[in-house]
């Protein structure tokens, strides 16, 4: 292959030695057998003529050579590629209105996987991230969806029993304070067990993570590089320094690298700081009920869903006497990629779909323009075919212009792709964005060729095969622009029609899925809790956990007592239902009415 392939390309660089050369051997050729001839006593002029009868046509023999080079494919591209520009120069207005409506569609459709890719394609830049898993507690009746968090003493007893997990850590998210008064900042921080980091396989940029010997010792924190940037400067000197957390003096022993981070169970962003686990923490005790998100890492070979089942299984033993919590819930565990993508999941398959049924439509009508112009070329066709040009030559030349004008919108619409996605970055219309950055990168620009490929198929087939099935004696004998349409333009020109209409009706549903989808804004934390309802309900719940270290006056989110929530709930024009516990250790619930 390579050497055929190294073959043409030398015989194409020099194309003009190569038709000298291949003039010479047919001559060559022709003289040796004239000459054989003559010396069997055959006059000169007859030896010649019988030798040019003897191999046939000259131009034919030549052919047959650069075939077996691979040049007459490539002249036959080059003569159909001359020829589409000619199209597209005698015909502007057509072209212009087929490379907007195909440089738009495409432009979408490739943003749209820019942005897909992004979510559900790109591994999490994690080792083997398809082993790592997070377990949460999930109700019977919606059993892959997480609830709540699992019971502390359900994590020490997977940990001692499960068999399907390399390694497993307990994890719970925690608001920090961090420095003195004078200069103070919230920064959204993770409580880990020690196995944290070794179950996601990352090393820290700077100093290291967590010890068995640093749950003894004094408190320690490990950074993340943006909070390591903003707050410090950058600074390589931080580690082995004093940073203040929730009044709480704490040691920076490391810092992560720029791509490591780690979301979970809806968080838009990433965690800024670890802390370590440590023994005392209220309600983690053997028997606690402290909830905890359970980070694994599947030995391999163990999927998913086996593990789960040994979890339920060891949850249902251990649970054995609190039977609320055995029958309310059961173990959900899901790969970490897909409860990344959870939220989001839906919303971008229906824009998928959307933009695709768009690209669809696009290429649809170009081939409805096309068909209504074939009229015209109906005698350029017929004289092709009365020359000799064989169907496929027709279809091929069809195909050529097709693929130009695709190309043509293929590189605009790139290009709009390229100017959207930082302008969809900053507008962010779904709240949250991926791990994995959204970029044109190899991926999008093959996706690009592959999909400007199929719509040039798509734009260009049908009017390649109407040209092809045309009768050249009709045609010549009407004029080429007369006479009934064939049974095949009427069918191409209804398929199209239906195949519209289908599109398009598809097309809508996926619009009003998408809007509905994206109608209910899922209420954000904010220090203003009122804003944080959801517009136009009659009741809400509000879910927070109080952290006692927390004095009552500092009013973060999302950290308070229950006196200060119903105070600023209730002066925002809500009454105040009730308060009651929350299954999760160390929450409450208030229950609000909002009056008409």
């Amino acid at each position: 292959m390579f050497s055929r392939l190294w073959s043409f390309l030398a015989t194409w660089t020099r194309r003009e030695r190569f038709e000298d050369s291949l003039d010479e051997e047919v001559r060559f050729h022709l003289d040796a057998y004239a000459e054989d001839l003559v010396r069997s006593g055959v006059p000169g002029p007859e030896a010649l003529r019988r030798a040019r009868i003897h191999f046939g046509s000259v131009e034919g023999m030549k052919d047959g050579c650069r075939q077996a080079r691979g040049l007459r494919l490539a002249d036959e591209i080059a003569r159909d590629t001359k020829h589409a520009g000619r199209f597209v120069r005698r015909n502007p207005g057509f072209a212009a209105v087929a490379v907007a409506t195909l440089g738009l569609s495409i432009g979408a459709t490739v943003l749209v996987f820019s942005i897909i890719d992004a979510w559900l394609f790109r591994p999490l830049s994690f080792p083997e991230p398809d082993r790592l898993t997070i377990s949460v507690y999930a109700t019977r009746e919606s059993p892959s969806e997480p609830a709540v968090f699992v019971l502390y003493r359900d994590y020490l007893s997977w940990k001692e029993r499960s068999r399907s997990f390399e390694s497993m850590s307990a994890v719970f998210p925690r608001t920090y304070l961090m420095g003195d008064v004078a200069d103070i900042s919230t920064a959204e921080g993770l409580v880990v067990t020690g196995e944290f980091f070794r179950t996601l396989g990352v090393s820290p940029r700077l100093g290291r993570t967590f010890s068995p010997a640093d749950e003894a010792g004094s408190a320690v924190t490990v950074l993340s590089h943006g909070l390591w940037e903003r707050r410090f400067g950058a600074s390589e000197t931080v580690i082995g320094t004093s940073v203040t957390l929730n009044d709480v003096p704490h040691e920076v022993i490391g810092v992560m690298p720029p791509e490591f981070e780690l979301r979970m169970l809806d968080q838009a962003t990433g965690y800024e700081l670890w802390t370590l686990f440590r023994p005392g923490e209220p309600g983690y005790t053997p028997a606690g009920t402290g909830g905890v998100a359970v980070l694994g890492r599947l030995r391999s070979g163990t999927s998913s869903a086996a593990a789960q089942r040994e979890l339920s299984g060891i949850h249902r033993d251990s649970e054995s006497g609190y039977a609320r919590n055995a029958a309310d819930f059961d173990v959900l565990v899901a790969s970490l990629q897909a409860d990344n993508t959870r939220t989001v999941r839906l919303t971008l398959i229906v824009v998928a779909g959307a933009v695709a049924c768009l690209l669809l439509i696009a290429c649809m009508n170009i081939a409805a323009l096309w068909l209504g112009r074939a009229p015209g070329r109906t005698r350029e066709a017929a004289i092709r075919v009365a020359l000799g040009a064989g169907r496929m030559r027709l279809i091929g030349q069809s195909l050529a212009e097709s693929l130009l004008l695709a190309s043509i919108g293929g590189g605009c619409g790139l290009g709009l792709a390229m100017v959207a996605v930082p302008l969809f970055t900053a507008w962010n219309p779904l709240g949250v964005l991926p791990a994995m950055p959204i970029g044109i990168d190899v991926r999008s620009l093959l996706f690009a060729g592959t999909i400007t490929c199929a719509a040039a198929v798509l734009c260009g087939i049908a009017p390649a095969l109407r040209a092809a099935a045309t009768d050249p004696n009709e045609a010549l004998r009407t004029g080429g622009d007369r006479g009934s349409p064939t049974a095949f333009a009427r069918w191409s020109q209804t398929g199209l029609l239906a195949a519209q209409v289908a599109a398009s009706v598809v097309l809508l549903v996926a619009m009003v899925l998408l809007v509905r989808s994206l109608a209910t804004d899922p209420a954000a934390d904010s220090a203003s809790l009122y804003d944080s309802l959801k517009p136009g309900g009659r009741l809400a719940i509000v879910e927070l956990e109080f952290n006692g270290i927390l004095r009552p006056l500092r009013r973060w989110p999302h950290w308070a007592d229950d006196e200060q929530v119903v105070a600023e709930v209730t002066a925002a024009g809500l009454t105040h239902v009730t308060t009651a516990d929350w299954p999760i250790a160390a929450h409450y619930a208030a229950v609000f009415r909002k009056d008409r």
